[in-house]
């Protein structure tokens, strides 16, 4: 991935909007993936994996089974300051566009 190096907020703008769109294909591969294989809330093992997988794929160090199904990527920096957080959860009571009636299925945001 590209370094950050714009300093002005438009030109902040404009990599995220650049690295979003290298990344769009993939992400929206996953989502039908996810989607396609749902998974009942506290038994989302096969997407934990999938998430597992591409943030150890990034570099992070990742913690899996983590509230029994949760995963947490860490990811470190080499100077202090401050620390992001960025919380992910399943949407429960979602009805499945594959399913004719409501089913609830894990879904990552």
């Amino acid at each position: 991935m590209d370094t950050i190096s714009p300093q002005t907020s438009s030109e902040i703008s404009e990599w995220v909007s650049a690295a979003a769109l290298r990344l769009e294909a993939k992400v929206i591969a996953w989502r039908r993936d996810i989607h396609q294989n749902p998974e009942l809330s506290y038994h989302e093992t096969r997407t934990a994996a999938l998430a597992a997988r591409h943030l150890s794929a990034l570099g992070y160090e990742v913690m899996t089974g983590v509230g029994e199904t949760g995963v947490v990527g860490i990811l470190k920096g080499g100077k202090p300051g401050p620390v992001v957080a960025l919380r992910c959860r399943s949407r429960n009571g979602w009805t499945c566009p594959s399913r004719p009636r409501p089913r609830p299925c894990g879904t990552a945001r």
